[in-house]
């Protein structure tokens, strides 16, 4: 890297920076171009140099949010040993970084943005995002290939999996048949709904700690599995 790139790049890493206060402060909706250009003492016009738009700075502030929380989950599934003890501490590493880290998982899994358009394929959110959605398959698979009976009604799981389309399936295919794919997939939506209702203050109304909650619909999940 030349001292032109250097120099490029550091500039990259103080927008960014200052649009992660941004989100900090006032959460996703309070990114502002404008406002991150005057903050560094750049002309609105010198900043577009770096970012074509806000979609392109959101882009980068969702993907690093990304990779931090894989980070974050690989480090204590890589504590455990055993494929369950991994699965467990893979979701509860995912609840425990949402809580610490509510604006940046409003970001990653709110209401899109006004003005921010749909990330395609190729954009660099949906590489981080492949790689987290895909993060417990290996611990899961590992249960899966074990079990000594179905965890659901195998008639409900065919239905889903008959249902099954989007990129999930195919990031997945290959690595595990439709009928797992069905249980991952009811497994992720039983525990993002929880850490999501409760980052969205969605859970007040009926408790006042969601731990017991979450463990309970977890451990259930997968003790499904593996007993």
């Amino acid at each position: 890297m030349n001292r032109r790139e250097r120099v490029r790049e550091a500039t990259v890493q103080e927008i960014k920076q200052a649009a992660y206060a941004q989100l900090i402060a006032g959460g996703p909706t309070s990114i502002s171009l404008r406002a991150i250009a005057r903050d560094l003492g750049m002309t609105a016009a010198a900043l577009y140099r770096y970012f074509p738009g806000l979609d392109a700075l959101v882009e980068e502030l969702a993907a690093d949010s990304y990779d931090r929380l894989t980070e974050s989950i690989i480090k204590l599934r890589d504590a455990e040993t055993d494929p369950k003890a991994q699965l467990l501490a893979s979701a509860r590493g995912f609840r425990a970084w949402a809580v610490a880290n509510r604006q940046e998982f409003t970001l990653m899994f709110g209401s899109p943005l006004p003005g921010v358009t749909d990330f395609d394929a190729a954009c660099r959110v949906h590489t981080s995002g492949v790689a987290f959605s895909t993060l417990f398959a290996e611990a899961f698979m590992a249960l899966w290939v074990t079990r000594t009976a179905d965890p659901t009604d195998p008639q409900t799981t065919a239905a889903v999996a008959q249902s099954l389309d989007g990129p999930l399936l195919s990031w997945l295919d290959g690595v595990m048949p439709p009928e797992a794919v069905a249980y991952y997939i009811s497994g992720w939506v039983k525990l993002y709904g929880i850490v999501a209702m409760e980052i969205f203050g969605h859970l007040s109304w009926a408790v006042t700690d969601v731990s017991p909650l979450f463990e309970a619909e977890l451990t259930e999940y997968v003790n499904r599995l593996a007993p």
